[in-house]
């Protein structure tokens, strides 16, 4: 990923994970709401061996650069490729491609979900599960001069929008 940054491009934000991929977890995938209509095959879970992933998400001061090894998992086809390329491994999103992103907060547990010029709403492009309340804060202060912020009355779920 360092080699792909621009001479002024810093990494602000690094998440590593290791995923799983289990039978059970590709079941329950099928079960949830927020992917199964994204679902166009599906194999027989019988096929399906125990796999382990390892997965970077990097943000920058220009873009988001995201391992490719399980992108298989997200649905980038909402995002137009002047705003999304894949180089080798690497897949890269310019911040301004993305629209805005819908933030779930749980017992201090954040899920950012972006969009990238939704056709229909509440659909996604991708999102980053089960960050800390620090890690939250790190995104937000990121996003902090190109997006306001409208906060609901209700608690939980914050909607931004890109300034004009």
């Amino acid at each position: 990923i360092k080699k792909l940054l621009d001479g002024d491009e810093r990494m602000i934000w690094i998440k590593s994970t290791t995923l799983k991929i289990t039978k059970d977890w590709l079941n329950s995938l099928v079960k949830n709401k927020k992917y199964k209509n994204r679902i166009k095959k599906l194999g027989k879970s019988d096929n399906i061996e125990d796999e382990t992933f390892e997965k970077r998400d990097v943000i920058t001061n220009k873009r988001i650069l995201i391992n490719n090894k399980i992108n298989e998992f997200y649905d980038f086809s909402g995002i137009s490729e002047s705003n999304f390329q894949l180089r080798g491994q690497i897949a890269i999103l310019n911040l301004k491609g993305l629209r805005a992103f819908d933030i779930e907060e749980s017992k201090g547990i954040y899920n950012i979900w972006f969009h990238a010029e939704p056709v229909n709403k509440g659909d996604y492009a991708f999102l980053f599960e089960d960050l800390t309340t620090a890690e939250y804060h790190k995104i937000i202060d990121i996003f902090t001069d190109s997006y306001i912020a409208e906060i609901p009355k209700q608690a939980g779920k914050l909607t931004y929008i890109q300034k004009n």
